[in-house]
């Protein structure tokens, strides 16, 4: 299965050290719509995690995907950077998108497109045996100041029981 990460996600599992964890195991995919935005932004926010992210596109850790101009545009308003992820995952049916951006997943839901919070990718990374639980539950920890508590709380949950 691949997975494609939105630039929050991006700049996240960067700033909690889990970009290149996750890279080791699983298929990551993104836009260069994406990119550009995180290593804008990243350059603004963060100079050093903008550098770590650069480094994943540049050893190929994360693969940049070209999206097709012939894709049906959805009906509602998205950003280029959701544009092009949205498009991707239309193109892609075997793929998941990653994103805490909670007005686009309820898009992607209402679209039928597969989703995952960041919290349930590292969850789902201990169901496929990828990472174990202790190293899972320190990211969640990282992670917590930077998503939305419920996502990280029932991540918890969930892990804690496996």
């Amino acid at each position: 299965m691949d997975f494609i990460l939105d630039s929050d996600i991006l700049i996240k599992y960067t700033q909690i050290n889990a970009l290149f964890c996750l890279s080791n195991s699983f298929s990551l995919f993104t836009t260069k719509e994406v990119k550009e935005e995180v290593v804008r932004q990243g350059k603004k926010i963060d100079p050093r995690s903008s550098q770590k992210i650069e480094k994943a596109f540049l050893e190929q850790r994360i693969i940049i995907r070209k999206t097709s101009p012939y894709v049906a545009l959805p009906s509602y308003d998205l950003g280029r950077g959701e544009l092009s992820l949205w498009k991707l995952g239309r193109e892609n049916k075997n793929a998941t998108i990653i994103s805490d951006d909670k007005e686009f997943l309820a898009e992607l839901e209402k679209d039928k497109l597969s989703y995952l919070n960041s919290a349930q990718f590292i969850e789902h990374s201990v169901q496929e045996q990828k990472m174990s639980t202790s190293q899972a539950l320190i990211y969640l920890e990282k992670l917590a100041p930077l998503t939305s508590p419920p996502f990280i709380e029932r991540a918890r949950e969930k892990i804690q029981k496996m």
